[in-house]
């Protein structure tokens, strides 16, 4: 699968991102917080793959919530999770689950 590396707006990726999963966003009850600056910029990759990654990972944390806040924070320095699922015990360091 090749790379389309291009220039993308950050902030206006984002926006439809959300516009467009909202009722996947929503569908628990859940209400959306997006902690994006208008100003983060340009960042060049491609953005079908940034738009699938963040999809994916929206649509994982509203399936696994229920009653709350999915907090979309945007940043440019690194990449954070509460969900219940992710263990804070680095992965090479925990002992492999049973079959």
């Amino acid at each position: 699968m090749p790379i389309d590396m291009q220039p993308i707006d950050v902030a206006a990726l984002v926006t439809d991102i959300t516009q467009s999963m909202q009722a996947t966003l929503t569908a628990n009850q859940n209400q959306l917080a997006i902690d994006c600056p208008r100003s983060i910029g340009l960042i060049k990759s491609d953005p079908d793959k940034i738009k699938q990654i963040l999809c994916n990972l929206l649509a994982n944390a509203a399936k696994f919530t229920h009653n709350g806040t999915i907090t979309l924070r945007v940043s440019l320095k690194g990449v954070g999770d509460q969900g219940l699922g992710v263990s804070e015990q680095p992965a090479a360091s925990r002992p492999p689950k049973p079959l």
